[in-house]
């Protein structure tokens, strides 16, 4: 079979070119250019002329735009790319790379432009696409669960004992297939490309050389594996030349070290990393790059919080396992819990002793900055969670704080925990701010109480949100534009004949107003919203522990009726 046939049979099977008929399709195979793009190959650049349109055979591409390099489109086999260009007559809106080893047909743009003059059906098909894509532009585009990963690392021996390890954690949710250089060496980006269309998922091993290049190339993640307590050594070259998200893995034998962590993520550059210690942290592996992983935020919200305790023992009840947390201020302390590994009677023990069995906020100084001096605070975090780093945390996590001089979110992933949580915590006015690297920190509630915008770059699995803050401000039953004598207010306190709240809760409502918007967003986002009523609780009335985490539990256990995290896959 000629290459022009081979073209004409590839354009049939794709929806732009499915009603032209044949002689239209051979005219137009006799003008392609077949291309192989190497994995991390830029196909063109943002701001260059539109010359060509191509379409993607096999392989995979994203798009980026700007100078963050901001993801706005993914595009696999069987979509065109460069046409949004063709159509508005301007130049690239974004810059195109291949995220694996990809085949395409290139059109000559006064080619394409025949086509859909002669072809409405063509025109249609496009004029539709160009429509989901600028949809997708304007929006935060989801990352596509992973069809192909790599398993890099130094000692092949070892890594291939791994491997059969993560395999059979893979392969309880979908037929995995293990391509190894003695297997497919000499095959092309299509042989592979037909495994995916088969629904397997690759699993490329590799440990150094041409073929691990390869494999690095063809995959959609890369997983560094290298064993925690090994000496720290930097990633090869070509790893840093990608286009794609690159991983550390690290291996531990028995419990977590501390510090390993930071050293492996400060040699090798990664952001990203996760531990491995026993069999269940590989399936926590497999489920968060198989879009499978339950990612859970927390909102600030004071006393109210505590219902996130009751919305945590539901959801293991009812068989939902918990991948990746975050939070912001309350929300963020108990995430920290999950993070690491505490069961529903540690969690409840722990926050009982810290905000219950003592005030946290009772250490008064004078209000030149706040009205405690948070030192208390301090000592109780510092005591629920050590010295240890949030890199140190079995489960992958962070919260959130409010860079006050910056006027932004503040995501806190790397560092001390208990620093980063006295941040989250800082309701202004009432705890001194945290002040680092001539910055102003303070509670994350300021500016996002429900950090799900966040999540998602970070996560590509269904998020649960989970927002205590209720919809009710401070009310009061007085009329009044100044404050009566002080024994006047004794008096209306001591016999209830008037309501004013105090100015902690002021404070910290005060704090909360500003980030209703962005809740209100993030909220949307949320594929599982849990909104406890939790309304008649107030913010600091750390006495009704017991009745937040009832409300919590029982409002979840309905929700889950009708909820499963299967149904936000794909």
């Amino acid at each position: 079979m000629d290459h022009d046939q081979t073209h004409v049979d590839e354009l049939r099977k794709l929806p732009l070119f499915r009603d032209l008929d044949e002689q239209a399709l051979v005219s137009l195979a006799a003008r392609l250019v077949s291309l192989a793009i190497p994995g991390g190959s830029l196909l063109f650049s943002e701001g260059e002329a539109a010359d060509a349109v191509y379409v993607v055979l096999s392989g995979a591409f994203v798009a980026r735009k700007g100078a963050q390099r901001r993801v706005v489109g993914y595009i696999s086999p069987g979509e065109t790319v460069g046409e949004m260009a063709l159509l508005s007559g301007k130049s690239r809106s974004a810059s195109v790379v291949a995220v694996r080893d990809s085949e395409v047909l290139r059109f000559a743009t006064a080619d394409f432009e025949q086509l859909l003059t002669m072809h409405a059906s063509a025109m249609a098909v496009l004029t539709r696409l160009a429509f989901q894509r600028l949809d997708l532009a304007m929006s935060q585009p989801r990352r596509r669960p992973s069809k192909a990963l790599a398993l890099l690392g130094p000692n092949i021996a070892g890594l291939e004992q791994e491997a059969h390890r993560f395999v059979e954690a893979l392969a309880r949710f979908q037929r995995v297939e293990l391509l190894t250089e003695a297997r497919c060496s000499q095959w092309r980006a299509r042989d592979f490309q037909q495994l995916e269309n088969a629904e397997a998922l690759l699993l490329y091993l590799g440990a150094e050389g041409a073929w691990a290049q390869r494999c690095a190339r063809q995959s959609d993640q890369v997983l560094f594996l290298a064993r925690a307590d090994a000496a720290e050594h930097s990633l090869p070259d070509y790893l840093g030349e990608l286009e794609k998200d690159v991983r550390l893995l690290l291996l531990h034998e028995g419990p977590i070290r501390p510090g390993r962590a930071r050293a492996w993520k400060h040699m090798t550059g990664l952001s990203m990393h996760h531990h491995v210690r026993h069999a269940e942290d590989w399936r926590r592996v497999a489920r968060l790059l198989t879009g499978r992983g339950v990612a859970l935020v927390l909102s600030g919200g004071g006393a109210r919080g505590f219902a996130h305790l009751g919305v945590i023992q539901a959801l293991r009840e009812a068989g939902v396992e918990i991948d990746q947390v975050a939070g912001t201020s309350i929300g963020a302390v108990i995430a920290a819990g999950i993070a690491l590994e505490w069961n529903d009677l540690e969690l409840y023990t722990a926050y009982k002793r810290s905000f219950v069995d003592t005030n946290p906020l009772n250490d008064y100084t004078l209000p030149f900055v706040s009205l405690v001096a948070g030192r208390k605070a301090a000592r109780l975090l510092r005591h629920e969670y050590g010295d240890r780093d949030i890199e140190d945390l079995p489960m992958p996590y962070f919260c959130v704080s409010s860079n006050l001089t910056r006027a932004e979110s503040h995501v806190h992933s790397e560092g001390l925990l208990w620093r980063a949580l006295r941040a989250s915590i800082a309701i202004p006015g009432v705890l001194p701010p945290v002040f680092e690297n001539g910055e102003v920190l303070v509670d994350g509630g300021v500016i996002d109480n429900l950090p799900v915008n966040l999540m998602r770059p970070r996560h590509f699995g269904p998020v649960i949100g989970v927002d205590v803050a209720g919809e009710q401000a401070l009310s009061t039953n007085v009329d009044e534009a100044f404050l009566p004598t002080a024994w006047r207010m004794v008096w209306d306190h001591v016999t209830g004949r008037a309501r004013r709240p105090g100015i902690v809760s002021i404070l910290l409502r005060a704090g909360m107003v500003n980030s209703a918007t962005t809740s209100s967003n993030n909220r949307m986002q949320s594929d599982l919203l849990v909104q406890p009523p939790v309304a008649e609780i107030e913010l600091l009335n750390w006495g009704a522990f017991e009745r937040a985490i009832e409300i919590g539990y029982r409002h979840t256990q309905k929700i889950l009726e009708n909820w499963s995290p299967n149904s936000n896959i794909g």
